[in-house]
């Protein structure tokens, strides 16, 4: 019997119904429809309002999107209904932004009402419009939980309890009880039998979690313990079973049979050979004396001969001889095939109902619940015994449900309004209208169960209505489709279209759609297809290797993608010359745009393939899917070691992974300079460290900006046109939810495990689950989604280039359970994987594939595109049953079908090869800057002192080189570089002394990490007052204690300590002590104005009026413009005049020796510590000049003072002083001010 047609209006609102609405067939207008009668009252005693009709769907896009569309809907039939009668007006004003259906729709309701109630029903309409925001549209978890809550004592619920979007944490604990109460108990050998079922806590959560609620079915429950001694028995009989025969005397018997014939030649002993057999026959013999072997020493070859159809292949006498060993062999090799359950089965089950009640106790102590409670919940509340009342609320207070996409529906939701509306019985005081496809029900990993509709299907066999024309896609699409699969369902070996017909029954039949008439199409060249009408299906062989036979999985997946990426390209090309297009009914052409092209794949591995490829051939693409999660990508990864760098800005480790990311991006040799060169080391950590200051006084998201600018990373990714954009909004959408998560964190290094939780999925709540930040470039670019995100979608073209993989159920499978459905539609699991249980498994996994390819295919408008494989999975796979492709040679037969039809909307064409793609900038949606004419402006740029001095080392522009962060990270003053000696051994000894141990001094590790230790200790001491320090020092030790700890140094506390304090109570040059300092300030940053500054009239100036008895290495020529920035380690006053100070760790020699002034003056000629001096001087004669009234250089400037402070214990206390002249410094001042 055929099923009648929906008509929304003459459709019964009374009673249960169920709507099967095919691909594109106009669902969601179907339920807006059938609300507006709802409304209006038509065909029921009275109108019902928005809080009255309940409208299920699953998704909270999908319940936005309905409640639009209804509201939208009610204000235009309202508008409709005010409209005047068609006798007194002659011409009809139209509604706008309707569409022509819907405005037939109305007419039509319209005229079911006499003109004079059009005003009441308008009004109606508009108050149901305005009352939309209390409208009863739910995804079936957000009904459930109102239901709990408004009805909780009808329900037996708790008022107040939490809902928990994750439960893995507390249901890992559960497992974790079970695992020590029942599994650590056990002796050495029943442990190591579980561990072959499960080797920890985690793998025994990844078994019993797809188990939970469904123990029940798996029979016997048994503690492991017994469940051993139970797998034990089945072996034992097993094996008996298995030897339960004559073997010995068959063995005898047969080899006697086979010296026989072959004394008379009656078979090929080539294939056959006599001593060969004798070793099988030997191997059966030795099988069936020992009760300990399982399994007879047979290979493949034993197995294949060993048969009436093997022996029969090397046997020349005709009839072939038959035997009873061969007959047992085959018996043997079947039994062998399927061994026993081992008593695994009863162990999960007793894990999976003792860990559920456990966390359901939990649960309840701590009244929480998960999503899946809220229906397990409620399902029991209305099955319970005497608790009829909850059912009757919840019809009083929705006498009408619409259950959308009702084909992904799971047997407890189903069962929730079983209960309430009693389906099967038709209620007349009800109406329950569930509406969806079974051949779009791919979610069966998701819980969404078939066979739930089919019940449904059932209990409503004769209130069935379908809906079948298609309104998205085109004329030759639909037929294409309608071809593939009518196909499938008209051939007789086969089990229908989607595999549910058994003898003359069919639940889910194929019954083709009927096309709307959308006559546009897919128009190509001459020049690119011998037909300008593009074929609406396009089979495409994949590449074979070069000796014909079909490559191997990888290489295919590879192939194909080249392949398809080539001919996306060559269509987008051919589209840019005018030689494709859409073609309208007037015949305009309108281009094709990457926008329009879809990439319909079946799990992530595939969509980077296939992006990979149009990567290649310049090709912009984007990945949706519902596990994008923006803590998944790379630049999440890359942020968390440049968080942790910041965090640590002295770990010299941490800082270059940081620079090597590839966010940063800096070159190989520079990274590689970054290992041994300890001058820009220690300028990368004192960048840093000024990160980490920015961190701490504005936040993470300030910091970030500027670090990013300061490498030029929106600059760099913006120019990358395929991903740029992507990458560099997701750098600000993690610094944007760091910053608001670091609201409730204390630290830096508290958010920086946050992200690496984050990143691990390690934490509770949805914050993991944060999407990307779609781009509006995203819909101009070539869109790559699974075949589950695309349901309910619609593209122009669509591709699908793995159409013809298969993930076959066997022993390679990575499900835990096997899962299927009997013959009553009732689901079966089992742990047990053996031969019978994939086969079953398989059946349901094949079913599903091909209503996931419905789903792919007909999310096309006008063309689709599908990859054929020659390789042997294509018979396990949906395409190839609907091909009829029954293994890989079978497919020359098949494309010769199709070619020898007449039917032109399905055709075969070799796959493409490579093209690049031509972008035509006239087309494009990207703007363009106007180009300037004028004069470029000067170059103007802030430059260090490091910048003059390693200018031109890399042989890039000056200004590239010397250019410094504008954040306020340290000036790479800091710069000490080791003289190149070979370094000692470190001392053993960590001894302290009221001296500075010189061993100690000359001993302490070097490189930039000590250099930055050093620094630090002293900055903190300038901090707290070196006079303080002197008279207590506990606070300097302990200051010290807490940053040798965390590096391991905690043999140097001590020597360190003495040697700071030495530092400060020493007779340094020129006869001053620093602990007598009366001002002091510590790193102190300064800003010089320079305005085209000749850097050899700079050089010149510094060298001439002091000139020193050692070479210098002199300033490449070149001009500054722009600003010296940097940081001074030390400013102090000292007796009424004011001094700078620089720090250098620098190690010279193992000795004091080393730090003689001869030596000292080779170090800072070698590093221009000259110039870094005469800098820091200038900056602050500007300051005091800028600060002090009186200010007079003789009088307030004391000098420069170049502390080397592992020459403490030298006579010179490894201090270089130099003050110059007030005429050189004011020269210099003239110098850089240009004037």
């Amino acid at each position: 019997m055929s099923i009648p047609t929906l008509n929304p209006l003459e459709f019964p609102l009374a009673g249960s119904h169920l709507i099967e609405a095919s691909a594109g067939t106009g669902k969601t207008t179907a339920i807006t429809d059938l609300y507006l009668r709802l409304v209006l009252g038509h065909g029921r005693e009275m109108g019902l309002m928005p809080p009255q009709i309940l409208v299920v769907t699953f998704t909270e896009a999908a319940t936005q999107e309905l409640c639009n569309r209804i509201r939208s809907r009610l204000a235009g039939a309202a508008e409709w209904f005010r409209a005047p009668p068609p006798n007194e007006t002659a011409e009809v004003v139209p509604v706008p932004n309707r569409s022509a259906f819907e405005i037939d729709f109305a007419e039509r309701l319209r005229s079911e009402y006499p003109a004079s109630q059009w005003s009441n029903c308008a009004r109606q309409l508009e108050l149901a419009a305005e009352w939309m925001d209390e409208a009863a549209v739910f995804t079936i978890h957000g009904w459930a939980y109102r239901m709990l809550r408004e009805h909780a004592f009808a329900s037996d619920n708790l008022f107040d309890q939490t809902l928990l979007s994750d439960q893995s944490h507390q249901l890992a604990e559960a497992v974790r009880d079970y695992w020590r109460q029942f599994i650590s108990v056990l002796d050495s050998h029943k442990a190591a039998s579980v561990m072959r079922w499960c080797k920890d806590p985690e793998r025994l959560l990844q078994r019993v979690l797809p188990l939970l609620n469904h123990s029940h079915q798996l029979g016997e429950e048994l503690s492991p313990a017994k469940a051993i001694d139970l797998g034990m028995q089945n072996h034992i009989a097993w094996v008996s079973e298995l030897k339960n025969k004559s073997w010995l005397s068959m063995v005898d018997d047969f080899e006697l049979m086979l010296e026989a014939a072959a004394d008379r030649q009656a078979f090929d002993q080539r294939k056959l050979q006599p001593a060969t057999v004798r070793k099988w026959l030997a191997a059966l013999r030795t099988w069936a004396k020992d009760m300990e072997l399982v399994k007879p020493g047979l290979g493949d070859s034993a197995w294949e001969r060993l048969t009436p159809a093997g022996l029969a292949a090397a046997w020349k006498e005709d009839p072939p001889p038959q035997h009873d060993l061969l007959e047992a062999l085959e018996t043997l090799k079947q039994g062998l095939a399927t061994p026993p359950d081992d008593g695994v089965t009863a162990f999960l089950a007793h894990a999976a109902s003792w860990i559920q009640r456990r966390f359901e106790s939990a649960k309840a102590r701590r009244s929480e619940m998960g999503f899946d409670d809220l229906l397990t919940r409620l399902s029991r509340a209305l099955r319970a015994t005497n608790n009829e009342a909850l059912g009757e609320l919840i019809r009083k207070q929705f006498p009408v449900v619409m259950i959308d996409e009702f084909q992904d529906t799971d047997p407890t939701q189903y069962d929730i309004f079983d209960a309430v509306y009693d389906i099967s019985s038709n209620r007349s005081d009800v109406a329950v209208v569930m509406i969806g496809d079974p051949k779009q029900a791919i979610y069966a990993f998701r819980g969404a169960d078939i066979y739930t509709y089919l019940e449904a299907r059932s209990a409503c066999a004769d209130r069935l209505y379908t809906l079948r024309r298609n309104y998205r896609a085109s004329t030759t699409m639909v037929e294409a489709v309608n071809r593939c699969f009518s196909t499938a369902e008209s051939r007789p070996t086969g089990s229908g279209a989607f595999r549910f017909r058994k003898h003359e029954q069919n639940p889910l039949p194929f019954e083709p759609a009927i096309p709307n008439g959308i006559t546009e199409y897919l128009w190509v060249s001459h020049s690119l297809s011998p037909d300008t009408v593009s074929a609406a299906l396009t089979l495409w062989l994949s590449p074979t290797a070069e000796d014909g036979k079909p490559l191997n999985k990888v290489d295919d997946r590879h192939a194909i993608a080249e392949s398809f990426a080539s001919q996306i390209v060559g269509l987008l090309n051919a589209s840019t010359r005018s030689e494709a297009g859409f073609v309208d009914d007037a015949g305009n052409l309108r281009p094709v745009r990457a926008g329009d092209v879809a990439v319909l794949v079946n799990n992530r591995e595939e969509a980077v393939v296939i992006r990979e490829a149009m990567r290649k051939r310049g090709l912009r693409s984007v990945y949706l899917s519902d596990r994008d999660s923006v803590f998944e990508t790379s630049q999440a990864a890359d942020l968390e070691l440049i968080l942790q760098a910041v965090a640590e800005p002295d770990d010299a480790l941490a800082v270059r992974s940081a620079l090597a990311t590839q966010t940063l991006s800096l070159p190989p040799d520079t990274l590689d300079q970054l290992a041994y060169d300890e001058g820009p080391m220690e300028a990368r950590i004192a960048q840093f460290r000024g990160y980490r200051d920015r961190w701490q006084r504005q936040g993470v998201l300030p910091m970030l900006r500027y670090l990013l600018h300061d490498f030029a990373v929106p600059a760099r990714l913006l120019a990358d046109r395929t991903s740029g954009e992507r990458v560099l909004t997701n750098l600000l959408h993690l610094a944007e939810l760091l910053q608001q998560a670091s609201r409730g964190f204390e630290g830096e290094h508290v958010l920086v495990r946050y992200l690496r939780e984050q990143r691990e999925g390690d934490v509770d709540g949805n914050a993991k689950n944060t999407p990307q930040i779609r781009l509006e470039s995203d819909a101009s670019l070539v869109q790559v989604v699974t075949i589950h995100k695309s349901k309910g979608l619609q593209y122009p073209l669509v591709y699908l280039p793995f159409a013809a993989e298969a993930k076959v159920m066997n022993a390679n499978s990575r499900q835990t359970v096997m899962r299927w459905h009997d013959s009553n539609g009732n689901l079966r699991l089992s742990p047990i994987k053996n031969a019978s249980t994939f086969a079953l498994a398989d059946e349901e996994r094949l079913a599903e594939d091909i209503r996931k390819l419905y789903v792919a295919l007909t999310r096309a408008k006008y063309a689709a595109w599908v990859g054929v494989s020659p390789r042997r999975a294509i018979a396990d796979s949906a395409l190839g049953y609907l091909l009829g492709a029954e293994s890989a040679d079978d497919l020359g037969r098949v494309f010769d079908d199709i070619e020898e039809t007449e039917h032109t909307h399905v055709a075969i064409a070799p796959a493409p090869t490579s093209d690049m793609l031509v972008t035509d900038e006239s087309q494009s949606n990207v703007f363009q800057a106007h180009h300037y004419d004028g004069q470029p402006r000067e170059n103007w740029w802030i430059a260090s002192y490091s910048g003059l001095r390693d200018r031109g080392k890399a042989g890039s522009p000056f200004w590239a080189q010397s250019w410094v962060s504008q954040s306020d990270a340290r000036d790479s003053v800091i710069l000490d570089d080791e003289v190149p000696l070979t370094a000692p051994s470190v001392s053993t000894g960590d001894e302290a002394s009221a001296t500075v141990d010189i061993e100690a001094v000359h001993d302490f590790p070097r490189g930039a990490g000590a250099g930055s230790f050093l620094h630090d200790c002293l900055e903190w001491a300038a901090g707290r007052g070196f006079n303080h320090l002197l008279e207590d020092s506990e606070p300097l030790r302990d200051a010290i204690a807490r940053r040798c700890q965390v590096r391991g140094w905690d043999k140097w506390i001590d020597p360190v300590t003495d040697w700071v304090l030495a530092l400060l109570s020493y007779s340094l040059p020129p006869n001053l002590r620093l602990a007598d300092a009366t001002a002091t300030s510590a790193e102190l940053e300064f800003f010089v104005g320079v305005h085209n500054c000749s850097i050899t009239k700079l050089d010149q100036l510094i060298t001439e009026p002091a000139p020193m008895s050692l070479d210098r290495p002199s300033l490449e020529p070149g001009t500054i413009n722009g600003m010296l920035k940097g940081f001074i380690d030390l400013v102090f006053e000292h007796g009424g005049r004011y001094y700078v100070a620089d720090y250098k760790s620098t190690w010279l020699g193992p000795d004091d020796s080393f730090y003689q002034d001869t030596a000292i003056e080779h170090a800072l000629l070698a590093g221009r510590y000259d110039l870094q001096s005469m800098i820091y001087l200038l900056a602050l004669h500007r300051l005091l000049s800028a600060r002090l009234p009186d200010y007079d250089y003789d009088r307030h400037i004391g000098g420069a003072l170049t502390i080397f402070l592992r020459g403490i214990n030298a006579p010179n206390r490894g201090v270089h002083f130099d003050r110059p002249s007030f005429s050189v410094i004011t020269a210099l001042d003239r110098e850089m001010r240009a004037c």
